[in-house]
């Protein structure tokens, strides 16, 4: 399993995939649970880099797109779409940059 600095990503990785399995039978989480830990892991990095506000926005929503391509490219369309309410293709922003432009 991956090793994570800190412990509270672990779990989540974890019930994520537990939570998969239940909800989604025929979406094998093994599939993605390295992309999971490097998003978690790469998401850490840019927080602890210091970076706030609008750029911090705009990296962690650049680090969740590329996220949610890869995840697209693992699953098939029809996975994808009963894993995230989207078809492969389309992205969600996970941080609204306005409200991080606010916080300047």
């Amino acid at each position: 399993m991956f090793r994570f600095k800190f412990r509270a990503n672990e779990i989540i990785v974890k019930q994520a995939a537990s939570m998969t399995r239940q909800a989604i039978p025929d979406v094998d989480p093994s599939v993605f649970e390295d992309l999971h830990c490097e998003f978690l892991t790469e998401k850490e990095q840019i927080i602890e880099s210091g970076v706030q506000g609008e750029e911090l926005a705009h990296q962690i929503n650049e680090l969740s797109f590329r996220f949610q391509r890869s995840l697209a490219e693992r699953l098939s369309a029809e996975q994808y779409e009963k894993l995230t309410g989207m078809k492969p293709g389309e992205v969600v922003r996970i941080v609204d940059p306005n409200i991080a432009k606010k916080n300047d």
